[in-house]
């Protein structure tokens, strides 16, 4: 028997995946155990991946020979045994609700995305169940980010931490998000995957870092470099700074990136990265002056 037709007898021949999108991973239509469980009360079969039914439990031979022998002498016992569609439906508890609708919205929001970030929404796609349970996880928590009943910045938020980058600028304007909104899920889980980096610019430089592919190491050493200085800077707005930094000890360790880049990264302003990176210069200005005066006094 075909991979394919695995568990013909309850899920048809030729069966399809019934998650949206199809799952390239569906354990109905890999080898191993079966990947579905019944539903006792409806008779039906649910995917233990998706939740989605997937088949119908099906009468035997005896089981139908049975049924086209019943007389008007057993009629009145059956009709007394018939129980109401109402009174049997049983489908999903609420945490499986919650965790369907979830998996919809995935499936809406990669739709709406993936001409313009594919990278980004092949990620949501094949991972999908690990977004969904520390969603759910962080839901439970109460963690203050993850309370608004708006799913869409929450999904983003996950997926950022674990894929270390923001979707695109097109890709956040396809699904009306505003960079702000996925900036506090996300710094909470990278906080708490990252405790050591205690220091909310420095979370930044690490988030920025990856979202522009920047080698580890590089950042690493931004990191390590900005924390050992603590410079002052006029600029309020913490990803403002963090994307300040970065420009400037990428650009001493030559490996470059351009503005537009950072101007590209939700949650950077040109404004705000302007007015940090200028800070920033004028404090290295000022350390490079009072050496030079240290050095004459000195002599």
């Amino acid at each position: 028997m075909s991979v394919k037709n695995k568990s013909a007898d309850i899920l048809g021949i030729n069966f399809n995946c019934k998650d949206d999108p199809p799952r390239i991973d569906c354990p109905n239509l890999t080898k191993g155990p079966e990947g579905f469980t019944k539903i006792e009360t409806t008779g039906e079969y649910q995917c233990i991946a998706c939740l989605r039914k997937v088949g119908n439990e099906s009468s035997s031979d005896d089981e139908v020979a049975d049924d086209d022998v019943i007389d008007e002498e057993n009629m009145e016992e059956v009709e007394y045994a018939y129980t109401a569609e109402g009174d049997k439906v049983q489908d999903f508890t609420a945490e499986q609700l919650l965790v369907i609708s979830r998996k919809d919205k995935i499936s809406e929001m990669i739709n709406k995305i993936s001409s313009l970030d594919l990278e980004f929404s092949l990620f949501m796609s094949e991972h999908q169940n690990e977004i969904i349970d520390l969603l759910r996880k962080m839901e439970k928590a109460g963690e203050s980010s993850f309370e608004t009943r708006a799913l869409e910045p929450k999904i983003l938020g996950v997926t950022s931490h674990l894929i270390k980058r923001y979707p695109n600028t097109k890709a956040m304007k396809a699904m009306t998000v505003k960079p702000s909104a996925i900036e506090g899920p996300k710094q909470i889980l990278d906080a708490l995957q990252s405790p050591q980096l205690g220091d909310a610019v420095s979370v930044g430089i690490n988030n920025i870092g990856n979202s522009l592919k920047i080698p580890e190491p590089v950042i690493l050493s931004a990191i390590e470099e900005y924390e050992k200085n603590r410079p002052p800077n006029k600029e309020p707005k913490t990803m403002a700074r963090a994307a300040a930094w970065l420009y400037i000890y990428t650009k001493n360790a030559n490996f470059k990136i351009n503005k537009t880049q950072i101007y590209n990264i939700p949650g950077v302003s040109r404004s705000a990265f302007n007015k940090a990176l200028k800070s920033y210069e004028e404090f290295f200005r000022n350390i490079k002056v009072t050496l030079k005066e240290s050095d004459v006094e000195e002599k």
